[in-house]
């Protein structure tokens, strides 16, 4: 009889259980399974820069260099050309802003590399197009100091 009684209980706690799950967490789950069933986007397609170099000024007097060497990835194919075409209007959109992040002791600065990367982004996006370039990948980022 004891034991009836707490196959009895084990039975309804677990009914209980599983009707509360199912009616406080049934939203989230559905929504967590149509986000994975989304189609993923396609990979970006890489667009090597060359490297820019450019002198960092301290007291009006060149200091040091910098070098970044970038690679942009860009949404697509298409996305690719296009950004490759504008490539001349966005190294020098990317030396300007970075001239102008130097001259104007912007903290973090360039010592850290997610706000560059954060930055450049931004300025990619006016220049040619929201979207056209996801990321940028450094391949190579260090300053020298002048000789």
């Amino acid at each position: 009889m004891k034991l009836l009684i707490l196959l009895i209980v084990l039975v309804a706690l677990l009914g209980g259980g599983g009707f509360a799950a199912w009616t406080l967490y049934r939203e989230p789950i559905e929504t967590k399974v149509a986000q994975m069933m989304k189609p993923r986007e396609p990979p970006g397609v890489a667009l090597p820069l060359e490297p820019i170099t450019l002198p960092l000024f301290k007291g009006g007097l060149p200091d040091r260099f910098l070098t970044l060497e970038m690679s942009l990835i860009c949404a697509g194919n298409d996305a690719m050309l296009r950004v490759k075409s504008q490539v001349p209007r966005l190294v020098d959109a990317y030396i300007q802003y970075l001239h102008s992040l130097a001259n104007l002791r912007i903290q973090p600065g360039f010592e850290d590399l997610d706000f560059v990367k954060e930055r450049l982004l931004n300025v990619s996006a006016q220049v040619v197009g929201a979207g056209e370039v996801r990321d940028i990948l450094f391949r190579n980022a260090f300053e020298k100091p002048m000789q």
